[in-house]
């Protein structure tokens, strides 16, 4: 049902697209409507595609790890990768797969860690270029690095208050003492 459910927004997006079809072959060469049919059907193929991307927590992701029965696959395999390389040393969540799942789950960390580092740096290009139009380069790299130091700030924080929150909820609460006063 899982799987069913996460197709769902690409086949939308296709049946979205099928008006622009018709549109498209019956439109006169360098008409307006040609133009825009034939753009719409290019950005939303392409963004349907990359959608389907596994190496991205997307569609593609959540039905690769639906089908495997992994729902952490993308975390347990990153970790993998990072322990496999020695940037991390402690035991991986699942260390007790065999030797084909954590060989499996390295080059799934491999390839998602280098997929995401390229979708990082290809965004980080393209803002530069979009900055560089209105100032200068060292000023649209200036931003880019302020608004980065932003981003990690507040992703560090919020892990914290993640990881703080699980370590609390693993602690029974206890209700506050009501103390009565006398006026």
């Amino acid at each position: 049902h899982r799987a069913a459910i996460v197709l769902a927004g690409p086949a939308a997006s296709l049946i979205i697209m099928t008006p622009f079809v018709p549109i498209f072959w019956l439109a006169g060469d360098g008409s307006v409507l040609k133009l825009t049919s034939a753009l719409m059907l290019t950005v939303f193929n392409v963004l349907s595609l990359a959608n389907l991307i596994p190496f991205l927590q997307l569609d593609g992701y959540l039905l690769l790890s639906t089908c495997l029965g992994r729902p952490k696959l993308r975390e347990e395999a990153t970790h993998q990768f990072l322990k496999d390389v020695g940037l991390r040393r402690a035991p991986s969540p699942d260390s007790s797969g065999s030797k084909a799942v954590r060989i499996g789950d390295f080059a799934y960390g491999l390839i998602s860690s280098s997929i995401s580092g390229a979708f990082i740096g290809w965004g980080i290009f393209s803002w530069h270029l979009l900055l560089s139009r209105f100032t200068t380069s060292i000023r649209a790299w200036l931003a880019i690095a302020i608004l980065s130091l932003s981003v990690a700030i507040v992703w560090t924080l919020i892990y914290r208050r993640r990881v703080a929150g699980k370590a609390n909820a693993s602690f029974p609460q206890t209700q506050p003492l009501l103390v009565k006063r006398d006026s």
